[in-house]
């Protein structure tokens, strides 16, 4: 377990299973989940650390960074993150955060 500004991520990937895209409206469906087992929405596999993504998300501008782990939040799995460059919102609200998280949805394999 790693801790960077208060956010504490695994650098190992959990179990995790992908929930089924509805073609119809493009949403996520809720799929049955076995406990201990995170959902990811995302039409990929979980990127791999020092992977590289695009940040797909309100004020973000499609800003890359590199993916240093994973975390579990509410049942989903979330990637850990450490962005090239921050909103100038995000720097003023959280200076010292360097690592932030990010769904599968916010995310584009680079």
């Amino acid at each position: 377990m790693s801790n960077i500004g208060s956010l504490s991520y695994l650098t190992e990937l959990p179990r995790w299973k992908r929930v089924n895209l509805r073609n119809d409206i493009g949403k996520f469906t809720d799929d049955p989940v076995p406990e201990g087992v995170a959902r990811w929405n995302q039409t990929w596999d979980p990127p791999m650390v020092n992977s590289r993504v695009e940040i797909n998300l309100n004020g973000w501008n499609h800003a890359s960074g590199t993916v240093v782990g994973y975390r579990t939040d509410g049942g989903w799995l979330m990637i850990a993150v450490r962005p090239d460059t921050r909103p100038a919102w995000h720097t003023k609200e959280m200076p010292n955060r360097t690592v932030c998280l990010f769904a599968g949805i916010e995310l584009t394999r680079m």
